[in-house]
Parts: structure tokens; C-alpha cells; sequence
């Protein structure tokens, strides 16, 4: 059981991180593109 809850959590942490990391490209190409249209 705890190994599988191990499992578990590390397959969760893969994909949060997989998650933020999507996010935070989308992040900067917004901030870019922001900045663009300011300029």
C-alpha cells in the first residue's frame, strides 16, 4: 500500500510539474506579446 501511494504521488508530481511548466510558457509568450504591443 505504500508503494503504491508512492506511485501514486510521484506520477502526481510529474504532472504538476508537466502543468506548471505548460503555464509558464504561456506565461511568457503572453508577457511577449504584451510587450510587443506596447512597443
Amino acid at each position: 500500500m505504500t508503494g503504491l501511494a508512492y506511485t501514486v504521488l510521484v506520477v502526481f508530481l510529474i504532472y504538476a510539474a508537466f502543468f506548471l511548466g505548460q503555464v509558464w510558457e504561456r506565461s511568457k509568450r503572453t508577457i511577449q506579446h504584451r510587450h510587443r504591443q506596447w512597443y
